[in-house]
Parts: structure tokens; sequence; C-alpha cells
């Protein structure tokens, strides 16, 4: 809860908020900036300097551009595991009614064994290879099969009716869940990068800390979400009465958001805490 309140008194240490507001006006391009400045914010906080960093637009734009871009990669399995819910039922019945999310399970599942064995048989690998490509192979063909029912879907119509089952509703939610963590964890990876100069396309490395650090993880990724939501609240409902305090508020709940990335990674990782290892 400290570091809760102060991520919130964060953003007003100074008069440097306005300039970002500002870029607000402008569509994608400002919301591109307003998150490169995270990294700025990152690295403030790992020099121990107090007071939000100097707003310097190449450089948010470039560090955003960056991040959005790896953030479409971190998301593209959930975006592809929602699409796959609104392909056609004849691709369904092709594939065995057997749902997408049933073949992530089983893959994961799989892929947790797969390391056992190898481990303790270290003769079995060559033919945990072959099933390897074989797991491979048909995870492929059903995707593009699956992928091929979307396809018809969109020229038909998307089958919204499809997500009423009970598979694919879990299939959503699971999918929502899994957005929830991949976004914080694309959040530890960029205030990592802002420190390192590396991991940021390495949320394996990423996620492994974050299981490590499990109780910390939880409680950032439930502060994340909640000052999120409230900060689109505040935006909503400020930008109602008046364009800039809400302009205003929205540039605040992302520089709090960052604030409590940088904290919770310096906890995980206290060696980065200084800043003799900081990457400019």
């Amino acid at each position: 809860m400290t570091d809760l309140i102060r991520a919130l008194r964060y953003p007003w240490q100074g008069r440097r908020l306005l300039p970002l507001a500002l870029w607000q006006l402008i569509p994608i391009v400002g919301q591109i900036i307003l998150v490169g400045y995270g990294q700025a914010i990152v690295r403030t906080i790992y020099r121990q300097q107090s007071g939000l960093p100097k707003f310097k637009l190449r450089q948010s734009l470039i560090d955003g551009l960056r991040l959005v871009a790896v953030g479409l990669i971190y998301c593209f399995p959930i975006i592809l595991m929602v699409l796959l819910t609104f392909s056609t039922s004849d691709a369904a019945e092709t594939t065995g009614g057997i749902s997408p999310i049933f073949f992530t399970v089983v893959m994961l599942i799989y892929l947790r064994i797969r390391g056992e064995i190898i481990k303790r048989q270290p003769a079995l690998t060559s033919v945990v290879s072959i099933v390897n490509r074989v797991l491979t192979a048909v995870f492929v063909v059903f995707i593009m099969v699956r992928l091929y029912g979307l396809f018809t879907s969109l020229r038909t119509g998307l089958q919204f009716s499809a997500i009423q089952t009970g598979g694919n509703l879990t299939m959503l939610f699971v999918a929502l869940l899994l957005l929830a963590v991949v976004v914080v964890a694309l959040l530890v990876s960029g205030a990592r990068f802002a420190v390192l100069g590396s991991s940021l396309l390495k949320p394996t490395t990423t996620l492994q800390l974050m299981a490590v650090n499990r109780g910390l993880s939880l409680r950032l990724i439930v502060t994340v979400w909640l000052l999120a939501a409230g900060t689109l609240l505040a935006t909503v409902v400020g930008a109602v009465f008046m364009l800039l305090p809400g302009l205003l508020l929205l540039a605040a709940g992302n520089a709090s958001i960052w604030f409590l990335v940088a904290q919770y990674v310096i906890k995980i990782e206290p060696t980065l805490s200084h800043g003799d290892k900081l990457f400019c």
C-alpha cells in the first residue's frame, strides 16, 4: 500500500505532465509517446532521482514504438487464441470439435513433462525430438484448419454465437487472464530494458522472474490493473467536464504505473538498483 501511495503522489512532483498531456490530443502517436516516456521514468528512478524526468519527444517516441512493437509480439498468441474462437463450426468439426484451449493446455503439460524426461533420461532425447516434430506438425495443421474457418467467418460474418458454448467462454476467460499477466510482463520487460538495454524480447526470462517472486508479482498485476481502470475512469470523467484535466490524469496514471513497475523490478533484482548499471 505504501508503494501505491508513493506512486499516486509521484507524478505531481514538478510541472512536467503538461507537455505530455497535450501530446495526447494526437491519436495513436500521443499514446505511443506516453508509453515511451515510461522508460525515462524508470531510468530516473534507478538513478534515485526525485521528480519526473525531462520530457524528450524523440526519445519517448522511439522507446514507445519499440515497446508497442514488442507488445504485439507478446500478445500475438493470445490474439490468435481469441480469433480462433470465432472460426466456423465446420472448422471445429474438421478438427474433431477440439477447442484451441485444449491443445494449448496439452502442449504446456507436454513441455513440462518433456523437460523432466530429458533431465532424468538423457538417452531418450532422440525419441523426444521425434515426438516434438510430430506434435508440432499436428499443432500447425490444427491452427491452419481453424484459421481457414476464421477467414470463412470473416466473409460471412463473425460467429458470435460460438462464444456461447462453455468451452469458448472458458477460452476467452483464460485469454483475459493471460492478457492481464502478459501486459504486466511486458511492462516489467520494458523496465528491465530501460536499465539493462536487453531482455525486451525475452518474455520467458521475465515470466520466470515473476514466477519466482509470485507474491510480489500477483500484487503488482492486481495493483497495475486497478490503477489502469481507475486512470481510465478518471480520464473519462475529467474529459467530460474539461479536456485538459482528463489528459493530465491520463499522463499521471501512466507515470504512477511505471513507478510501481520500477519499484517492483528493484525489489526482485536489487543489484540493478544502482546507477552504475544503467543503460542509456
